[in-house]
Order: C-alpha cells, then sequence, then structure tokens
C-alpha cells in the first residue's frame, strides 16, 4: 500500500476543517449559502466512507448501503442520535438532486445548528477508535 496516500479519514478530517470554515462565513458573502452546503456534501460523503472503513478495519464489519453503515455505527456507539444522521442523509440527497432557495435555507441551518457539530463529533469519534 502506498503510505503517501490519504486515507478516507484524514479526507474526512479535511472537510470537518473546510466546513468549519464555511460555517463561519458571514451571510453577507455571496456565496455562504452555497459554499456551505456544497462543503457539507462532501464532509457527509467523506464521514460515510470514513465510517465503512473504520468498521471494517475495527470492527470487521463490511457494509456497502449508508443506512446500513448508520446502523452498523449507532451498534458500535458511535452514533448518539440516529435520527440527525438520517436527517443529514435526506437533506443531502435534497441539496443534490434539486435546487430550491427556501430549502437552501433551511438546509445551511441544519448545517449551522446541528451537523456540523455532529460531523465533528463524528470525527473526534473515528480517531479515538483508530487509537484503541
Amino acid at each position: 500500500m502506498n503510505k503517501n496516500k490519504i486515507t478516507n479519514l484524514e479526507k474526512f478530517a479535511l472537510s470537518v476543517a473546510q466546513l468549519k470554515f464555511a460555517v463561519n462565513v458571514p451571510d453577507s458573502s455571496p456565496l455562504y449559502l452555497e459554499g456551505t452546503i456544497q462543503c457539507f456534501e462532501v464532509c457527509f460523503e467523506m464521514a460515510r466512507k470514513a465510517m465503512k472503513d473504520v468498521l471494517w478495519k475495527i470492527k470487521g464489519v463490511n457494509v456497502r448501503h449508508t443506512k446500513s453503515i448508520f446502523q452498523e455505527a449507532f451498534i458500535a456507539n458511535w452514533i448518539e442520535n440516529e435520527t440527525i444522521w438520517l436527517s443529514m442523509l435526506d437533506d443531502r440527497n435534497n441539496t443534490s438532486h434539486t435546487y430550491n432557495k427556501d430549502l437552501a435555507k433551511m438546509i445551511y441551518e441544519h448545517i449551522h445548528d446541528h451537523y456540523f457539530a455532529e460531523l465533528q463529533r463524528m470525527l473526534d469519534v473515528l480517531n479515538l477508535e483508530m487509537v484503541k
């Protein structure tokens, strides 16, 4: 294996840092809404991939589907509130398939008020799992 290859967990960490920057961009910035949502989409995908990888490496659990990854992460006690992850999945799917300004504003609020903190918490959980 190439030791210089960046792992999905490392990519997740980078995407959390980028999302942290995005949620702190003032709403007077012309791209605060779209930029934050785009960062969220990337961060969510990297969280899913990192959870999948860590589930395999640490628990020996091989899952393919997003909801199955969340279920296994919940069983492993990595996810405390399954509802927030399912809401993130719904919002991520909504942002990917349609654009509606009111929906975008609502999803931005979810990211700002709830999702960023949960993604940061998951990054901390996965990092702890990898050093156990």
